[in-house]
């Protein structure tokens, strides 16, 4: 964003491009993404022909979620001024994010021409290698990111990732742990590290590194909500209800905290006291596939045969790819004695997520009280 702007004078308030430009990007920064948008919209009418308005205008998009807009405006910023790295590794985030990842590699390579120790436009293209499957070259550009800013929390993260997607959970551990001497991470690395320990099964590391984060910022629901995770995989469960209600005290509609919470108490075996906040979390979000499977799961506990075979129907049609939902409805016809057909949901499940282990244990019981019973299985 440091490209030049050609100071044009408004017709009206004789407002140049480079002070709306300056406004607005104070806006972006605080997050005031609405009131930045109208700048930007002003200065684009003024300058039309801008590679900043433009960049400008894609980070806005960006933050907002719509990476395909952020993307097209990333790209025309880069042929407004197409020798411009921090353009090409914009476009190339954009392009990421959507998941147009060979689109993105082609960006960031470019950038990568302009600039070859730009350490952003390093960590994307390692990021890019990863999805694609080179590992190695994946290690060598977020090492190369290291080398270039030692002290930078997300290239230690992106170098993790790499490591660990090439089957050197060690190193990965050990670059993780770098970020312990680093001071002012931020919150998006944090949540990535913390990701990327609970995946190793690391998960006291898991719990340390987001006490830490929690303590200075005592306020983010996010960290929160990751913390009351940490502690449920840690079979927590009265720490992690306390965080998920200390959510809710402040926060009273946070779907997360509610679900949370939710499947806290249905652990503890409160079925009643779970079906109450499930049910609020779906109130909450409706369409959501995994608040309607725990209600379902809930109801089936509490003997409501209907209500719970109603809902797990509902998001099995609704997304058919969701294997959890199969799994739950194998469950609820297993503990009915209708092996058979719970068989075929837990053979559907593990069809769309094969690495589960919990589906095959679950397709093994049934199928053993199929045999020990007599039944005839069915077939494809």
């Amino acid at each position: 964003m440091s490209g030049k702007i050609i100071e044009m004078k408004r017709q009206s308030g004789g407002e140049t491009g480079k002070n709306l430009y300056d406004r607005a990007s104070t806006l972006v920064v605080q997050g005031k993404l609405m009131e930045a948008e109208g700048l930007i919209s002003e200065g684009r009418q003024l300058e039309p022909v801008n590679a900043d308005f433009a960049n400008l205008d894609g980070l806005v998009l960006l933050r907002k979620g719509d990476s395909d807009g952020a993307a097209d405006r990333f790209a025309e910023a880069t042929l407004i001024d197409e020798g411009r790295a921090d353009l090409r590794n914009n476009l190339g985030t954009a392009l990421l994010e959507s998941g147009r990842v060979r689109e993105a590699a082609d960006a960031i390579a470019g950038g990568l021409a302009i600039d070859g120790n730009n350490v952003n436009l390093l960590r994307n293209a390692a990021t890019a290698a990863i999805i694609l499957g080179d590992s190695d070259r994946a290690v060598e550009l977020a090492c190369r990111a290291v080398k270039e800013e030692p002290h930078e929390a997300g290239s230690h993260v992106v170098l993790a990732e790499t490591l660990l997607r090439s089957g050197d959970s060690k190193a990965a551990a050990d670059a993780l742990e770098c970020l312990k001497f680093l001071e002012g991470t931020p919150m998006k690395v944090i949540l990535k590290a913390v990701h990327l320990y609970i995946r190793m099964d690391m998960l006291e590391e898991a719990q340390g590194m987001v006490y830490t984060a929690v303590e200075s910022d005592p306020s983010n629901c996010k960290l929160m909500l990751l913390l009351g995770k940490v502690l449920e995989m840690q079979d927590d469960l009265d720490g992690a209800k306390h965080v998920y209600v200390t959510i809710l005290s402040y926060e009273t509609e946070n779907i997360d905290a509610r679900n949370g919470l939710g499947c806290v108490l249905e652990r503890k075996g409160k079925y009643s006291e779970a079906l109450e906040h499930f049910m609020e979390a779906h109130r909450l979000s409706p369409l959501d596939e995994q608040i309607e499977v725990n209600l379902g799961i809930v109801l089936d506990k509490l003997d409501m045969d209907d209500e719970a075979e109603r809902h797990l129907t509902l998001v099995m049609e609704r997304a058919p790819g969701f294997g959890v939902a199969f799994n739950a409805m194998g469950c609820f016809l297993s503990r009915r004695g209708k092996y058979i057909e719970a068989a075929d949901n837990f053979t559907t499940a593990i069809g769309l997520e094969p690495d589960n282990d919990r589906y095959r244990r679950n397709l093994e019981l049934a199928q053993s009280m199929i045999a020990a019973m007599g039944l005839q299985e069915s077939r494809p």
